[in-house]
């Protein structure tokens, strides 16, 4: 895998897009497994990693054990308990493109619920389905494609997958280029439309009832290429969004949002990788609430600090074996105090 470190910024595309392209299918279980006990992701292929999580005040420590596939991927996720047996948390089948087929969470060892995944052969979803351990269906979502393999319809169902909760329809002008969304009650009524007309930076946007525009527009200056997204909030003011490739290669160096008043809420900068964050910023009323700094030796991430409101409120170090995987992480609390430590032990 290239990557050596999966970092998460939360919630951002979540709460920015008013209305998401594939409504409720998001991969936060396979991602949950490759960032837990830490959010790490092994830049070679082994078949095994040891972590062992030490809290300094106590010494207590927890092992856990997770289990990879030829192609680098989590296959299973367990806790040692003190017996030296392997409790499962978490389970993965991948199909033959590599995508997550069945996922399997347990809960004290013992199975809580397994999702089923069907896909298409460009990895493309067509159902998601979630059952209990009672084998009843709690979640199952669908979607159908049209021949040119742009998305036009998607249904969420409701708990026991018989009746439609909510269903979108799409509409595009060519090449997939959306036009229109619709989402429906299970009625048929239309809840929103979102629309996609706005071709020009400066057109002004509308809100309307049961109606939501969207602007979309990108510009080029002599080193960077920048994409601008401007739709309206929850509460119906203007939001913005703003993300800045280098021109070249269109590699990521920066993200911007803006609230309804055009302040700044929301910065950060990459070191052209989504991968690499070099500092992700919170703002309110011009004022910086959160940040977190990130450090680099040869491409490996060796410093991360947290602070709140300017007082730094953690710091973690990362250290290397000779082969530049990931051996230790130490954690600091804002007195600068060591309060636990994972060691990590591989397998090829």
């Amino acid at each position: 895998m290239k990557s050596i470190l999966f970092l998460i910024l939360t919630g951002l595309s979540i709460n920015l897009i008013a209305q998401s392209q594939y409504n409720y299918f998001y991969d936060l279980e396979t991602r949950t497994v490759n960032n837990l006990p830490i959010q790490y992701s092994p830049s070679q292929n082994v078949k095994e990693i040891n972590f062992t999580v030490t809290k300094v005040k106590n010494g207590k420590t927890t092992k856990y054990i997770k289990l990879y596939n030829a192609e680098g991927k989590v296959t299973q996720y367990s806790k040692v308990d003190k017996n030296k047996n392997y409790v499962p948390i978490a389970s993965l089948e991948y199909d033959e493109y590599g995508k997550v087929k069945t996922f399997r969470s347990y809960k004290n060892g013992r199975l809580s619920y397994v999702s089923n995944y069907n896909r298409t052969e460009k990895g493309l979803p067509l159902m998601q389905k979630k059952i209990n351990r009672s084998d009843k269906i709690i979640l199952k979502n669908t979607w159908t494609y049209n021949a040119d393999g742009c998305l036009v319809g998607s249904i969420r169902y409701k708990r026991g997958g018989k009746v439609v909760k909510n269903s979108w329809v799409y509409e595009y002008l060519d090449n997939c280029k959306k036009s229109k969304s619709t989402l429906f009650n299970r009625r048929g009524k239309i809840i929103n439309v979102w629309t996609f007309d706005c071709k020009d930076e400066g057109e002004k946007l509308e809100k309307k009832k049961n109606q939501t525009q969207i602007c979309k527009w990108e510009a080029t200056s002599d080193d960077f290429l920048t994409y601008t997204y401007r739709t309206f909030d929850e509460k119906g003011k203007i939001i913005k969004h703003v993300s800045k490739f280098t021109l070249v290669d269109t590699l990521i160096v920066e993200i911007l949002f803006y609230d309804g008043k055009d302040q700044l809420i929301h910065k950060s900068s990459y070191d052209k990788d989504f991968n690499r964050p070099l500092k992700i910023t919170y703002y309110k009323d011009h004022r910086i609430v959160t940040e977190s700094v990130y450090k680099y030796k040869n491409e490996l991430v060796i410093l991360h600090s947290y602070s709140y409101k300017e007082k730094l409120q953690r710091r973690y170090e990362y250290q290397y074996n000779e082969g530049d995987m990931l051996s230790a992480l130490r954690s600091f609390n804002k007195k600068g105090e060591l309060y636990q430590t994972v060691s990590l032990d591989y397998m090829k």
